[in-house]
């Protein structure tokens, strides 16, 4: 898909300053200038937040106002208003690109009621409301780093990743020892905390470690980093305190900041370099611990998983699936598990490192003298006959 010359004015409603601002710097960066954001007036395209408190208001002036200008509506759930164009939240690349490039073709032919061409039309909603709710085939190789299929990984293949580890005696505390790392002194703490805080702030973020920055965009939860896999691997297992000046016992981080993003750079419009938050997190988790458990991590108190990851985008280590549904079951301690499965000590240690750094993973809290483990409200539910099979067959039991 071509970009055009000269970008598309853009009138924002419903949006508070900080939103208008993101949505700007949205479509001059990863929407690689397929938009400005311009003065009502001046726009030929109208972009609604529904969202909102008034939105429906806002939405019925605009039509009033002007009735010949498409109408773009971005919303957590399907709009049934009839000629707009409908992007579901959280913002994608692909969804709003796909979006304006149909508000161009209403604007060029002359008609302001959107048609097919490429969008995918919503089933719920009216029949000429547009849906870009779907990746158009002509886009079909756009951010491929972002939404490729999950890398399966073998033991050959991981061992050439991240090396092999012996399993721990874990009375011998010299053994014990070796099964711990420190994220803090690694890239990927220093990610987390930047992750939290631009989803906290609602902002987009730039981490600058001393290697290349990484933005972070939260409304379409993906970030950003001219960097490949091999990269990234070599990069992440190297103390920050190396590269940067950076004190890992205290406080101090002059070497290393974190920056909101005004104007956006040139080379950020790249979307072939946007990946999923969850699946980058995922995968610094992996190649960091390198089959070891963070620092603090009780081996032989219970762990839980709170929901499946999703192992259709993820890079999957050997064995993953049936560690996932031996948690999904009920909790257990991470040398247990390996036991249960008959497996690596490091595949659990690397999957249990991986899921804590999307926070869907979790250690169980001691229980009192004499009391079970308290499972999650998910462990609480009955399974049906289908899903035990399901288990057990992932099991191995």
């Amino acid at each position: 898909m071509s970009v055009p010359k000269e970008p598309l004015r853009v009138g924002v409603f419903g949006m508070d300053d900080r939103a208008r601002t993101t949505l700007e710097m949205y479509l001059q960066g990863p929407c690689k200038n397929r938009a400005v954001v311009a003065e009502a007036a001046a726009a030929q395209i109208s972009i609604v937040d529904m969202d909102g408190l008034h939105a429906k208001t806002i939405l019925a002036k605009e039509k009033q106002r002007h009735p010949r200008r498409p109408i773009i509506l971005l919303s957590l759930a399907v709009q049934e208003e009839p000629d707009t164009i409908y992007v579901r939240k959280p913002i994608q690349v692909q969804r709003m690109a796909s979006a304006l490039d149909q508000a161009r073709r209403v604007l060029d032919s002359g008609n302001r009621k959107p048609r097919g061409n490429g969008a995918a039309a919503g089933q719920r909603g009216s029949k000429s409301t547009v849906v870009v709710a779907t990746r158009p085939k002509s886009l079909s190789s756009v951010k491929k780093a972002a939404h490729r299929t999950a890398m399966l990984l073998n033991e050959n293949s991981y061992f050439a990743l991240v090396g092999s580890m012996p399993d721990i005696d874990p009375r011998n505390p010299l053994q014990l020892k070796s099964a711990y790392y420190d994220p803090k002194q690694f890239l990927q703490a220093y990610v987390q905390s930047a992750v939290k805080l631009a989803f906290s702030k609602k902002r987009i973020l730039r981490l600058n470690t001393g290697w290349k920055p990484i933005m972070i965009f939260p409304h379409s939860r993906e970030v950003w980093v001219d960097a490949d896999d091999k990269q990234l691997r070599a990069f992440c297992v190297v103390p920050i305190n190396t590269i940067s000046n950076v004190d890992v016992s205290g406080s101090s981080m002059s070497g290393i900041s974190v920056t909101p993003v005004r104007q956006m750079p040139t080379e950020a419009g790249d979307p072939e370099k946007l990946q999923s938050v969850d699946a980058f997190l995922w995968k610094l988790a992996l190649w960091t611990s390198a089959g070891k458990v963070p620092r603090g991590t009780d081996l032989n108190r219970p762990v839980y998983l709170e929901r499946w990851p999703n192992m259709t985008r993820f890079v999957v280590t050997p064995h993953a699936l049936r560690i996932a549904a031996l948690l999904i079951e009920q909790p257990r301690s991470l040398l247990n598990i390996a036991e249960v499965l008959r497996i690596r000590q490091q595949y659990v240690f690397a999957f249990f490192s991986a899921a804590r750094a999307l926070s869907i993973a979790g250690q169980v809290k001691t229980p009192a003298t004499g009391s079970k483990p308290t499972l999650l409200p998910s462990q609480k539910r009955k399974r049906s006959g289908v899903l035990r099979k399901i288990l057990k067959r992932l099991v191995g039991r």
